[in-house]
C-alpha cells in the first residue's frame, strides 16, 4: 500500500527520517576532476631530475647558485634578472651565459664546459651583435683547442646552429613569440634539449606598454584592461608556461631607470611602474644580479692574466649576486671584457 509523505508526518509514533540523495557524478565531471598534464610537461618534469642544466664557469657565482641544489649550479626554470644601468655589462653577461649554453661539454678529451644545449636569444633592445658573439664565441673555442684544430669550424657552426634570435617590437609579439617557441623548436631543434630563453630586455616596452595604459584610463573606464592584463603580465604568463614545459634557465635583463645615485636592487623589477606588482606571483624571480662595468686601472681588478694581458682596452664586470628568499647572502664576481674575449680573472 502506498502512503504520501504527509500521513508518515502526522503519525505520532513514526520517526523517519527521509534523505535525498544526490544524483551520482557524470563521468564527464569525474573525467574534469582528473589532474592533466602534457607529455612535455611530464618529460620536462623528468629532465628536471635527470638532465641538470650545468654550471656558469663563474667559481663564485657557481658557489652561490649550488647552495640549493648539488646536481647543477643552474636549475631548469629559474628565473635569473640581470639589471644595471646603460653599459653596465647585461649584454656581455647574457653573451657568456649564452656561450657556455650551445658549446659541447666537451670535444675528445678536452672540456669545454659547455651544456650542448640550444639557446633563443629575444633581442627587445634590436642590440644583439652576431659578429661579435661570433668573435667572442671563437676567440673562447681557439683559446681552449690548438689554433690549427681542424673542429674549430665544424664546433662553432654547430654551436651557431643551436642559437636563434627573435627580434619582437611590442610586449604583445613578445608575449606570442614566446607562446609559439614550442612549436618552433619542435619543428626547427626537434633532437635539441632547449637549455637557456634570455630576454634583453623585459623592460624594453616600458615607455610603449606605460602609453597604452595611461590611454586607457584616460578613456571609457569599463574599457580598462586592469592590472592583471597588462601586456607585460602576458608576457610573464607566457614565460611561465614555457618554463612549465620546458624547463629553460630563463634570463631577463633589465633596466635601471632610476638616477644613478639611488640605484638598488629591488625585487621583481620595481623600478617600472607598470611591472612594479605584475609577473611576481606568476614568474617568482629565483636570483638577482645587479651589475656595474669600468675600464681596468690599477687596483680596480684583479691582474689579467699573461694571455690577455696584451689586448686592449679592458673592462673589468662587476656581479653582485643575491638569492630570493637569502637576502642576508650577497656573493660578488668578476668578469673581464675584452675586445676579443670575455673570461673569468
Amino acid at each position: 500500500m502506498h502512503l504520501p509523505l504527509s500521513a508518515f508526518h502526522h503519525h505520532p509514533r513514526c520517526n523517519l527520517s527521509i534523505i535525498i540523495m544526490s544524483e551520482p557524478p557524470s563521468a564527464a565531471s569525474l573525467f574534469r576532476a582528473i589532474q592533466a598534464h602534457s607529455l612535455t610537461e611530464l618529460l620536462s618534469s623528468v629532465l628536471h631530475e635527470t638532465s641538470p642544466l650545468g654550471y656558469t664557469l663563474i667559481p663564485s657565482l657557481d658557489e652561490h647558485l649550488s647552495q640549493t641544489r648539488r646536481t647543477s649550479a643552474c636549475k631548469r626554470g629559474d628565473v635569473i634578472e640581470l639589471q644595471g644601468p646603460a653599459a653596465s655589462g647585461k649584454s656581455h653577461m647574457l653573451y657568456y651565459l649564452l656561450m657556455n649554453c650551445v658549446l659541447p661539454p666537451s670535444i675528445g678529451s678536452i672540456k669545454l664546459g659547455g651544456w650542448g644545449k640550444a639557446a633563443v636569444l629575444l633581442d627587445t633592445d634590436k642590440k644583439f651583435d652576431v659578429r661579435r658573439f661570433d668573435r667572442l664565441l671563437r676567440s673562447r673555442i681557439k683559446r681552449l683547442l690548438s689554433l690549427d684544430s681542424p673542429d674549430v669550424e665544424a664546433l662553432i657552426t654547430k654551436a651557431l646552429d643551436h642559437f636563434h634570435v627573435f627580434q619582437p617590437k611590442s610586449s604583445h609579439q613578445l608575449a606570442t613569440t614566446i607562446q609559439h617557441l614550442p612549436m618552433y623548436l619542435a619543428t626547427n631543434l626537434p633532437d635539441a634539449d632547449l637549455g637557456i630563453l634570455a630576454v634583453d630586455s623585459i623592460t624594453a616596452f616600458y615607455w610603449s606598454d606605460r602609453y597604452i595604459l595611461e590611454q586607457a584610463h584616460s578613456g571609457d573606464p569599463s574599457s580598462i584592461l586592469g592590472l592583471s592584463k597588462t601586456p607585460l603580465n602576458h608576457v610573464f604568463a607566457s614565460l611561465q608556461s614555457l618554463a612549465r614545459s620546458h624547463g629553460p634557465l630563463i634570463l631577463l635583463s633589465s633596466w635601471d631607470l632610476s638616477p644613478p645615485s639611488t640605484t638598488q636592487v629591488r625585487r621583481r623589477f620595481d623600478l617600472p611602474p607598470v611591472a612594479s606588482n605584475v609577473g611576481k606571483d606568476i614568474l617568482p624571480a629565483s636570483h638577482h644580479i645587479t651589475l656595474t662595468a669600468s675600464s681596468i686601472t690599477s687596483g680596480d681588478c684583479e691582474a689579467v692574466d699573461s694571455e690577455h694581458v696584451r689586448i686592449l682596452p679592458t673592462t673589468c664586470l662587476f656581479g653582485t649576486v643575491r638569492t630570493f628568499g637569502n637576502f642576508s647572502q650577497t656573493t660578488k664576481f668578476v668578469l673581464h671584457i675584452t675586445e676579443d674575449d670575455v673570461f673569468v680573472p
